[in-house]
């Protein structure tokens, strides 16, 4: 089986061993059986009833093992079995069996889903176990198998929270999850008090989210009043903040950014764990910062004193890089600007990477469209960079200009007349067509540029490269149908003199036009030339001039650059009917916000339920034992208290709970190993021989007394002392009794 051979003609042989003595053996024949019972349903079906026994073994590991085999085995018929095995091992003394049931309960689940209501009780016990090992297989269980019943977190809920530090880190994960999604259905939403900075008076305000900004005044006043039980989870969670696994801290994070305020994520500093991720490999820098920039858009404070760690580093590569910028742009401010500003500018002209040129270029319109009062001094750093011996540059150049200029068409004819001016200087081909394009947009706007711009095109169409071409008949037929369109407004309206002095001019754009289409026509383009017996068609034909209008003269919609509006889902149609959940929706630590959209399995977070609508909070008090005052699975030993003592005979690092121990003869007997018993057997003999010794003195001593006595003494004398002989020897014989006695208990106890 190690080396990937089929062995599965061994299994009536190895299937004999399943009742082996040996642990090891047992364990071997168990992953045999799991792996080729499949193969052999009908031979598998006989080991059921060995590995049934084996649920009773002394062992907890035997046990627990039985229990894994039994539910791993993919038969349906022993749905029942599995179903009694894990009824009977619910209440085994051992955390092992019994996490091993929590296991063996979604196994049973999916190999028959009609005993859900039965494994649903069995799971509920197990929710209030105080194991932590029990209670994060159970929780996992929950999440995994019955997600939609959260409502079987009311009992243990303040349990969970007091005991998550101690569960394992994958389990903190689920658990955080379903945390977080029984606190946004069954507790209140915390409440936000806010004063408008005039009066002191506190009203309360909506807090700020995801999908639009808070109503709280800058320089207002903010109090938070929070549920008792979201308090408890808030302090149990805050630890977690300091694992070292990053999914946790990731899982710690979404709690906080859905569940709490920005006061509760800046108090607990929730940003510096984040962030303290970009230390590690690529792929949890991408990670983290997927997550961070969708939590930066609405808590922008908590990130901004870590703004040099999304410093774009030469080893970064394009999509980190992009991600970073991207970053930087949403937690800039009127301080940092300038040496943001520095930093994305050295970014553009340093790299080689046309990515990061052009990620770098967008962040440049980003800051200019966010901070008006340093748009002039970048756009002039944009103008300066068209005459860059670099191409891509240039290009991301003109591209980042052309944005600007489309966001505020009326303001920037000065600047398209700039760019006009820039055709006379030698650049790139892709540089020239974005400059001829953004003058054709501007042919309705600035009439006055345009024309002179096509004369000039028209002179060096033929020397051009193709990209450059289309863009002149492009702008050739954009100004002409302006220029129909201008005729016939003047038709329906008296002539003013501004028209009488323009008319001369216009007359040369007809002849520009057919010199343009008469030179494409004979173009070595395929599409060219294509293109050109369109607009001829449609232009120099007075029925299709509205359709000329509409293809040339539509307006076109504004490039959205801003992430927020990007994230939120603010772009084309196109783009939101590929993406049903914009990605800035997409919850934190989902699959789906790190492939940039909705898969298949995932889960909006719930909404918060209205306070008229929450259930009473004392559902979620906990049930104490009468007698002890604890709950059941207690890791104290009173739970053991009427319950027989287990031993184990295979098992060496087993340890048996604490007996309370008998009473005989007044004195307390308690369970001891054949060691410790020898022992105590040994010191009681030696002190049984120290107390025989002492009498032996003792009475030869009262003898010589007694004859002493007798020399000088009668008759009467000499009976007295008779009876005192008599009677110590009397006392003797009850001591040897007493002796002989307590050696045949010993000996009993022994045996």
């Amino acid at each position: 089986m190690a080396k990937g051979k089929n062995a599965a003609e061994f299994f009536a042989d190895v299937i004999k061993n399943v009742a082996s003595n040996s642990l090891e053996t047992r364990k071997l024949v168990y992953i045999y059986l799991l792996r080729y019972a499949d193969f052999e349903p009908d031979l598998a079906l006989l080991s059921i009833n060995t590995i049934q026994k084996s649920l009773s073994d002394q062992n907890p590991v035997i046990r627990a093992l039985a229990v894994r085999v039994i539910s791993a085995l993919r038969l349906p018929v022993i749905a029942p079995i599995v179903q009694l095995a894990i009824k009977q091992c619910c209440n085994d003394l051992s955390p092992t069996v019994r996490r091993a049931t929590v296991q063996a309960i979604g196994k049973c689940y999916d190999l028959d889903p009609s005993t859900g209501t039965n494994l649903i009780e069995s799971l509920t016990k197990m929710l209030s176990d105080r194991d932590p090992l029990v209670l994060s297989s159970a929780l996992v269980t929950l999440g995994k198998y019955f997600p939609d019943r959260l409502d079987l977190l009311h009992r243990p809920f303040r349990n969970i929270c007091r005991i998550l530090p101690q569960l394992d880190e994958w389990s903190q994960v689920v658990v955080l999850e379903l945390l977080t999604r029984y606190s946004r259905i069954y507790l209140a939403k915390p409440r936000v008090f806010a004063s408008n900075g005039r009066s002191s008076e506190l009203k309360q305000v909506e807090d700020e989210d995801i999908f639009g900004a808070s109503d709280t005044p800058e320089d207002g006043q903010r109090s938070v009043v929070l549920d008792p039980d979201m308090e408890l989870l808030f302090k149990s969670a805050s630890a977690l903040l300091f694992s070292r696994n990053g999914a946790v801290i990731l899982a710690v994070a979404k709690l906080y950014f859905y569940l709490g305020t920005r006061e509760t994520f800046s108090e607990l500093e929730v940003a510096e764990p984040v962030v303290r991720l970009l230390r590690s490999d690529s792929s949890v820098q991408y990670i983290a910062l997927m997550n961070i920039r969708t939590m930066a858009m609405t808590r922008t404070k908590s990130f901004v004193p870590f703004l040099p760690y999304f410093h774009v580093l030469p080893s970064d590569n394009a999509v980190i890089t992009k991600l970073k910028l991207e970053i930087l742009t949403l937690l800039v401010d009127e301080k940092t600007v300038d040496t943001v500003l520095s930093d994305i500018k050295f970014y553009a002209t340093t790299s080689n990477n046309p990515k990061v040129v052009a990620n770098a270029m967008q962040a440049l319109a980003r800051c200019a469209l966010s901070f008006p009062s340093h748009s002039r001094r970048i756009l002039a750093w944009l103008f300066h960079q068209i005459g860059c011996e670099k191409p891509i540059v240039v290009s991301e150049t003109l591209t980042s200009i052309r944005v600007l200029i489309q966001n505020d068409p009326t303001n920037h004819i000065s600047t398209v007349a700039r760019l006009a001016a820039c055709l006379d200087q030698d650049l790139v081909a892709n540089a020239k067509a974005s400059i001829i394009w953004l003058v054709g947009e501007f042919a309705g706007l600035a009439y006055e540029i345009t024309p002179d711009v096509f004369r000039k095109c028209t002179k060096t169409f033929a020397l051009e490269d193709e990209n450059v071409r289309y863009q002149i008949i492009v702008l050739a037929a954009k100004i002409y149908s302006y220029h129909l369109d201008r005729q016939k407004s003047t038709e329906m309206s008296e002539e003013t003199e501004t028209d009488l002095r323009n008319r001369r001019s216009n007359e040369v754009i007809p002849k520009l036009f057919s010199h343009v289409m008469h030179l494409a026509r004979y173009d070595s383009s395929y599409d060219i030339r294509d293109r050109a017996r369109m607009f001829s068609a449609l232009l120099n034909s007075s029925i299709n001039n509205d359709i000329a209008f509409l293809v040339l003269q539509a307006p076109k919609p504004l490039p959205i650059i801003s992430i927020k509006e990007k994230l939120l889902g603010l772009e084309s149609d196109q783009k939101a009917s590929l993406n049903s959940t914009p990605i800035g929706r997409l919850h934190l630590g989902s699959v789906s916000l790190i492939l940039g959209h909705s898969v298949d399995g995932y889960q909006q977070l719930p909404s918060w339920t209205p306070v008229d609508h929450l259930i009473d909070p004392s559902i979620r008090d906990e049930e104490e034992n009468k007698e002890d005052g604890i709950t059941p699975f207690s890791n104290t030993t009173k739970q053991y208290r009427q319950s027989p003592p287990i031993t184990s005979l295979s098992s060496k690092t087993y340890r048996e709970p604490e007996s309370h121990g008998l009473r005989t003869n007044g004195k307390r007997l308690t369970q001891q190993t054949l060691d410790e018993f020898l022992g105590d057997v040994k010191v009681a003999s030696e002190h049984g021989d120290e107390s025989e010794e002492s009498e032996e003195s003792e009475e030869s001593e009262e003898s010589d007394e007694d004859e002493s006595e007798g020399d000088g003494s009668d008759e009467s004398n000499e009976g007295d002392s008779n009876e005192d002989v008599s009677a110590s020897e009397q006392d003797g014989e009850n001591e040897e009794q007493e002796s002989d006695s307590s050696n045949d208990e010993t000996s009993r106890m022994i045996r």
